[in-house]
């Protein structure tokens, strides 16, 4: 049967110092209903190096490998938070190593090339070249909670079941951002919406779709639909950062059309 690793770290990665140890955890089967195959994940993690094991009946390549990343993800966390609850520690881990069926070792990391494209306001533009990456460097440094919002977007990537909640709450963020915490929802959506050319369907279904997981119900949102709401989201942070480029004046409809749906 081919087996698969993910491997990584627990961070700090300080072994000699706070060495990061669990013993005897529990293999587990998981069913891929999308890649038809019944998965055994094995975890080992011993001196704060973690190794999450898949053992399959076949493997097919990349379409089968994203739901396994995120699998491996929430295994490794799941380890790493019980220890941090036990000790009273605030550790994180990382996976970057991944080890194919037939041997071959690659650097693994977390990503959504697409979305690049959406990221215009960091992109040297203008005669000559403006640095828009220390001009937006600057907007955020001054503003915390926009480095927060801009964080939130960044953790729906690498932790996609955090996606919808992350992505609804960095947002909002802007919202708040723009206009006041004083100033009543149903009032600064609209204002929110005007300057950065979307309508409240086009931002609905971003903040919508984490209605329900922000309450605890943790039931499955399908992966096209997480795709769509970081896509949305990277677009209106996007526009945010402009907005606020401009000197916080309503975005150019000739140069930032009306989003919609």
């Amino acid at each position: 049967m081919p087996i698969l690793h993910f491997k990584g770290k627990v961070l700090p990665y300080a072994p000699n110092h706070y060495r990061v140890d669990a013993n005897e955890i529990p293999t587990v089967e998981w069913v891929d209903q999308a890649a038809q195959q019944t998965y055994k994940i094995s975890t080992k993690l011993e001196n704060s190096v973690i190794d999450i094991e898949f053992e399959m009946q076949a493997f097919s390549g990349a379409d089968q490998l994203a739901s396994m990343a995120i699998r491996a993800w929430d295994l490794a966390r799941l380890v790493v938070d019980l220890i941090s609850f036990q000790q009273g520690w605030g550790l994180s881990v990382i996976l970057d190593t991944l080890v194919m069926p037939a041997g071959l070792t690659s650097t693994f990391m977390p990503k959504d090339e697409r979305l690049a494209q959406f990221s215009t306001a960091i992109q040297p533009s203008g005669t000559p070249p403006i640095n828009n990456f220390d001009v937006c460097y600057r907007l955020i440094v001054a503003e915390p909670p926009l480095f927060m919002a801009l964080n939130d977007l960044i953790v729906s990537i690498t932790l996609p079941h955090h996606g919808a909640v992350n992505c609804a709450r960095a947002v909002e963020g802007l919202r708040v951002l723009m206009t006041s915490p004083a100033i009543d929802r149903k009032q600064a959506w609209p204002i929110f919406q005007t300057n950065l050319n979307i309508d409240r369907a086009y931002r609905e279904y971003v903040t919508g779709t984490s209605t329900g997981p922000r309450h605890g119900d943790r039931a499955h949102i399908p992966g096209p639909i997480v795709m769509e709401v970081v896509k949305r989201s990277w677009i209106i942070m996007n526009r945010f950062l402009e907005y606020r480029k401009r000197g916080s004046v309503q975005l150019p409809l000739p140069e930032f059309p009306l989003l919609t749906g």
